[in-house]
């Protein structure tokens, strides 16, 4: 009996490794990308949005600074996206979960 006990887990093991080995030897591998990657070499500016939802509402209600920059194109244009993403995010609670989970890159590019 001293001896069966040791085979038997060595087979429980060997028979573990081997059902391991057959459900997880093709499992696809969850990349992680890279968004840095998908931005056009010719941006002009790159701005990284952290919780792009509550962020933007604060810093726009409450930076100084948004009053003086809220004429120029690029700033109207963040501000209309960021807005429609909003009113989106409204609708599909699946935008809020990802928006939420990571930081959202805007970048404005540059014309000529």
């Amino acid at each position: 009996m001293a001896r069966r006990l040791p085979v038997i887990l060595l087979l429980l093991a060997i028979l573990g490794a081997a059902a391991w080995t057959l459900f997880r030897w093709n499992s696809p591998v969850a990349r992680k990308t890279d968004p840095w990657k998908a931005l056009p070499a010719r941006s002009a500016v790159i701005i990284e949005v952290p919780t792009p939802l509550t962020t933007w509402e604060r810093w726009t209600h409450t930076a100084q600074l948004w009053d003086a920059i809220a004429l120029t194109p690029g700033a109207r244009s963040l501000d209309a996206l960021l807005k429609r993403v909003s009113a989106l995010a409204e609708t599909q609670p699946v935008l809020v979960e990802r928006l939420n989970e990571g930081n959202l890159l805007v970048v404005l590019v540059g014309n000529g």
